[in-house]
């Protein structure tokens, strides 16, 4: 069994997948699988994840499925986890080389159920626009900056996750939102790292920037309940 699992849906990233595979493969920490569900890409996405499946040493598996979306990606890569802790990753994002080994380093010395980092976001050009230092006081604390809801730039216990049936929504938009918010609820002794490993990529293609949204697609109810039981994804 692998240590961690990353996760990582996929949908027309043909233009930056092969970055963010890279900043796996040069990762320090070794022990973790990739699981990879493409969410129905229409571009050369699937070429791309399985070439690299093919030829590099990273431990992917990878699972088609029609287009449902996001959260119903990340449900069903879940259900095929079986590493002691989770990291989500967009596909269009990459990490830094010590990422994984510095969440699971004190992730192990705290006995965490969640371990959370800060971030960078990073624009079309490849330049650094900002930078969230998510525990600004001290190197690591048991408490974060306030109002970060992104489901990355975290590693979860898996079991954690499980026995509290805590799930992204289907069919909505900031999916990610009720996630973290029942993370947050449930989840003892959750660590805040000084430490910033994760590149969040701002692009054309993304969600914040598609313009207006049906409003039904927001995940109101669900910031009360998460939805989704684990094996309608098995």
């Amino acid at each position: 069994m692998k240590e961690i699992s990353v996760i990582m849906p996929a949908y027309n990233v043909e233009k930056y997948i092969e970055k963010c595979l890279k900043s796996l493969e040069n990762q320090c920490f070794k022990n973790f699988e990739v699981i990879i569900v493409n969410d129905g890409s229409t571009d050369k996405t699937e070429k791309i994840i399985l070439d690299y499946q093919s030829k590099s040493k990273l431990d992917i598996k990878y699972f088609y499925e029609e287009n449902a979306g996001q959260a119903y990606a990340r449900n069903k890569a879940m259900a095929k986890a079986s590493g002691k802790y989770v990291a989500f990753i967009d596909s269009d994002d990459y990490i830094d080389s010590d990422y994984l080994q510095q969440l699971e380093l004190c992730a192990e010395n705290y006995e965490s159920d969640m371990v959370s980092c800060g971030y960078r976001v990073i624009d079309e050009a490849g330049k650094i626009r900002s930078e969230c230092n998510i525990s600004p006081f001290a190197p690591e604390s048991g408490f974060g900056r306030a109002g970060i809801f992104a489901i990355w730039g975290r590693l979860i216990r898996r079991d954690f996750i499980m026995r509290n049936h805590i799930f992204f929504p289907v069919g909505k938009i900031y999916e990610d939102v009720p996630f973290a918010i029942s993370a947050k609820f449930y989840a003892k002794n959750v660590r805040s790292l000084s430490y910033v490993g994760y590149n969040y990529c701002h692009h054309p293609g993304s969600t914040l920037r598609k313009g207006t949204v049906n409003s039904s697609k927001f995940p109101m109810a669900e910031l009360d309940e998460t939805s989704g039981i684990h094996k309608k994804y098995s």
